[in-house]
């Protein structure tokens, strides 16, 4: 039993407590204050510790505290009587007497991260990945990309190389360009040769400049930044090498984030308040009688065990952490340094580290780098054969193909790619026409990880051909309102896609939950039969994706509650639009009819009455047999001009009506969506 009732003697992690769980306590200040003074040494550690950094207890009401694991730094969440939280973090110095075990070692940060001691733990961070994480890619010379920066020495000008296929190690800039007025500097056409010869030093951006000094420093002599590696006013050229992005990040030997710049003169060394350099020593009596320092300081950049706060959308994170682009940037990477506004960090597929803790966190299923990664029996090829999946697996083309495609550091994920859609279609992008070619990189992995054991695994525009019931199920989602952004969707005049993929709208798109879930049925077996004249599009601008398809089709009138002006939207679209059987009802006599999920939300939904539409019945979900579930699907409209031709408007998840209800007043047909 606990000798103090109030802080439990601060033996949170008591003998049988499971280390993978945070342990917490809650204390009331009044309880606290009177502990410490009846002599309880805990409570009044944690009584001079908080003091000592807020100054007194007069406006607070209670302590939270979080020991997120083991060794760890203590997290006390400061209650205010206002309601309001500080969050505060109490830690020891290595090697130092701590005045309770609970009460973790940490690091101190760096005022600024252009600092030796900053760069030089940058350098052991690297370091120790090369040598003793198993489970990252070894840092092997890789075939440069097409062009590359050498950055050289202090007393040489940086230039741009293009590459003859040799290999070395090199790294990568990811960055956010910033508005258009102050966007970096480019490599053009007429520019070219001008770089090949030099770019001095001093008319590279802040971000630039800094990024030369760290693969200097970290004895790597290339660096690839995409404004000056891309003719960035050659079409050909800017398609070719975004369809290499993907590779271009995975062959890196490290990436260097820009976290703390929300432009390219930022830069990516950040000094001053910003920085979570600012903490208090304070004197407390240890439990054991011994005297021991303790440092408080606000709470770092590691909010929880399997995320850095500057990545989380909850807790406010980086402007380059938002933008679409950088989420293939980050997943394909190897290793990602970055550097925020409150500190440095470290990603690998083996830890998560950051300056202000001394313990790094092993990367798990939840780490940003692994969270869109399946990681089933598939991927394994090796024991997947043992398994007795295929006996002549290493025979095959598709596996020498993958082999050679891997000994070439080209990248080979098996994703979760629903999830990773959703991701991506919430960040941000400055050009709807980008919608595929920012991914691209994330499906070209995919494709190789998945093509020598499905063959016709084909990427069709965002979706997968061997996916593709469930693919063609996505629903546009009206952003919640997070971050202060807004995500509106629109199908722009510009042609981005078919209208059957999730690519021709802008804004975040998503899937059910029971769309998602394994168990869900196709409604016939000829569902399953696509023929699609699309290839995989390597720049997104193909205007190619006729999608033939045989389903259950049924004629469908709209009905909206545009007058019912308590659910009437802000621009005057109705709240809510009904799709009811048009031609004739279920031999029981009922006419079914369900919920439409429009694909443009807002402008009326771009729809109108005097056309005809039709509800396409894709899938079924339910425990009681096929017909007895709810209807999935789309709703389609007749291409203006070309009667034989269907495009998608919206999508169907039965709630009113009954798979057979719609099976009744439904045909099979075959039809093409464009």
């Amino acid at each position: 039993m606990p000798a103090c009732n109030t802080c439990q003697d601060l033996n949170l992690r008591h003998k049988g407590y499971d280390a993978k769980f945070p342990a917490q306590l809650e204390i009331e200040i009044p309880s606290l204050l009177a502990a410490a003074e009846g002599g309880c040494q805990a409570c009044r550690v944690l009584r001079d510790g908080v003091v000592g950094y807020t100054g007194s207890f007069e406006n607070v009401k209670s302590l939270w505290l979080n020991s997120v694991k083991p060794k760890l730094p203590l997290v006390v969440f400061v209650r205010q009587k206002d309601g309001t939280t500080e969050y505060l973090e109490l830690y020891s110095h290595a090697g130092e007497p701590t005045p309770s075990p609970i009460i973790g070692a940490g690091r101190e940060v760096s005022v600024d991260s252009s600092s030796i001691a900053c760069l030089k733990l940058a350098e052991d961070w690297l370091f120790d990945c090369a040598m003793n994480h198993p489970n990252c890619r070894p840092v092997y010379e890789r075939p440069l990309p097409t062009r590359v920066i050498y950055v050289g020495s202090k007393d040489q000008e940086p230039y741009l190389y293009e590459s003859k296929g040799e290999k070395s190690k090199y790294a990568a800039l990811s960055h956010c360009w910033g508005p258009k007025e102050i966007e970096p500097i480019t490599t053009t056409q007429t520019t070219l040769e001008e770089r090949k010869k030099a770019i001095p030093f001093a008319s590279l951006p802040k971000n630039f400049q800094d990024a030369v000094m760290i693969a200097r420093r970290l004895f790597i002599d290339y660096l690839w930044i995409d404004s000056l590696c891309i003719i960035q006013d050659s079409t050909p050229d800017w398609e070719r090498e975004a369809g290499q992005m993907g590779t271009v990040y995975s062959n890196a030997i490290v990436t260097i984030a820009a976290d703390g710049s929300p432009n390219s003169h930022g830069g990516c060394f950040v000094a001053g308040e910003g920085r979570n350099a600012v903490c208090s020593r304070v004197l407390c009596a240890g439990l054991n009688g011994n005297e021991g320092h303790i440092y408080v300081r606000p709470q770092g950049i590691r909010r929880n065990a399997n995320e850095l706060a500057h990545t989380n959308r909850n807790l406010g994170r980086s402007k380059l952490s938002t933008r679409a682009w950088v989420l293939q940037e980050r997943t394909l990477a190897p290793r990602t340094l970055s550097f925020t506004a409150a500190e440095m960090t470290w990603e690998c597929a083996t830890l998560l580290r950051c300056e202000c803790q001394v313990a790094p966190e092993k990367a798990s299923a939840h780490t940003f780098k692994q969270r869109y990664v399946s990681h089933g029996p598939v991927e394994d090829y090796s024991r997947m054969i043992g398994r007795g999946f295929s006996n002549s697996l290493e025979d095959s083309e598709g596996w020498k193909r993958r082999q050679r495609e891997i000994e070439a550091g080209a990248p080979v994920l098996r994703l979760k790619w629903q999830d990773v859609v959703e991701e991506f279609t919430r960040r941000e992008l400055t050009r709807p026409s980008d919608r595929l070619p920012a991914i691209l990189g994330l499906a070209s992995a995919m494709g190789r990880a998945t093509s020598d054991l499905f063959t016709t695994n084909e990427y069709l525009f965002g979706l997968w051909r061997r996916d593709l019931v469930k693919g063609l199920l996505w629903q546009s989602i009206e952003f919640d309102g997070s971050e202060g952004r807004s995500s509106i969707s629109r199908r722009p005049e510009e042609w981005l896609a078919p209208t059957w993929s999730w690519a021709s709208v802008t804004g975040q798109v998503g899937w059910r939950l029971e769309v998602k879930d394994k168990d869900m049925t196709e409604t016939d077996k000829t569902a399953q039969k696509f023929r699609a004249s699309c290839q995989i599009a390597t720049s997104g601008s193909e205007r190619k994706g006729e999608l033939t398809i045989i389903g259950m089709l049924t004629p469908v009138r709209l009905v909206d509650t545009k007058n019912d002006t308590a659910t009437k939207q802000a621009d005057g679209s109705a709240a809510t639009v009904f799709l009811f059987a048009s031609e004739k009802a279920a031999e029981s006599g009922y006419c079914p009819y369900d919920k439409l999920e429009p694909d443009v939300k807002g402008n009326g939904y771009e729809l109108t009455h005097d056309e005809k539409y039709f509800f396409l019945l894709l899938a079924t979900v339910g425990l009681f047999g096929q017909w007895e579930g709810r209807p999935f699907g789309l709703v389609l409209r007749k291409k203006m001009g070309e009667e034989h031709l269907f495009q998608r408007v919206g999508f169907v998840r039965g709630m009113h009506s009954k798979t057979k209800d719609w099976a009744e007043v439904g045909e099979y047909r075959a039809l093409v969506l464009v």
